[in-house]
């Protein structure tokens, strides 16, 4: 089934987009904190956490972008008949698995250089948080991608890109400014809210969420 639906995916064009924008994304993790290296001592630890902050922030947005590209691709004629034989919710939570499954593929290796170079020119280890900020930038993308399925279903499949960009503009007010209200309606990651225990568990409650908004609109019975 995933070999299926990667080929339904990602076609020849496809493949060399992801490719062209992955290179971008690793020759930006490279090249800015080699240049920020370079500055003055004094100033080289700041400029060096400044550019790691608009890097994660800039990956963070690529990733709700891409997934929901893939999201938009997986309606495909074929997943028709694959739901009359298999039934709905069985395609569904595999291209679910399927989604899943690439965010975390692109992602890894992105924070892994991102991580490597710190390391790198620091010499420190990364902390915890690092991989903190990891599980919430992947489930942000699946969020999203999640409630992005119901418009990518619609007549106009384009709607779906509505949701990377709301997030995109949440993204951008909460940067710099907590906003408690914002993260209550919805739980786009800020970085005051890393250390809190049931942040995850309330980003998967949306994602329930989501299934059930999606079992609502496509008039389907939800598989919990």
């Amino acid at each position: 089934m995933m070999i299926l639906f990667e080929k339904i995916v990602f076609s020849p064009k496809k493949r060399v987009v992801f490719s062209i924008l992955m290179a971008s994304m690793m020759s930006v993790m490279i090249i800015i904190p080699l240049r920020a290296s370079a500055w003055d001592p004094s100033y080289a630890d700041l400029a060096l956490i400044s550019d790691q902050k608009m890097i994660a922030h800039l990956l963070s947005l690529i990733m709700v972008f891409l997934t929901t590209w893939i999201v938009m691709d997986l309606e495909h004629p074929l997943i028709v008949t694959l739901n009359a034989y298999f039934g709905f919710w069985r395609i569904h939570l595999s291209k679910l698995i399927f989604l899943l499954m690439w965010i975390v593929m692109l992602y890894l290796p992105l924070s892994l250089i991102q991580n490597g170079i710190i390391i790198f020119l620091t010499g420190r280890m990364p902390t915890i948080d690092v991989f903190n900020i990891a599980l919430h930038d992947i489930f942000d993308a699946f969020l999203i991608s999640t409630f992005a399925h119901p418009l990518a279903k619609s007549k106009h499949p384009s709607l779906a890109l509505l949701f990377p960009i709301l997030y995109t503009i949440l993204r951008t007010i909460t940067s710099n400014d907590f906003s408690m209200k914002l993260y209550t309606i919805f739980p786009a990651y800020q970085h005051e809210i890393i250390h809190y225990e049931l942040a995850i568990a309330y980003k998967l409650c949306y994602i329930s969420l989501g299934l059930l908004l999606i079992s609502h609109f496509l008039k389907r019975r939800p598989p919990f």
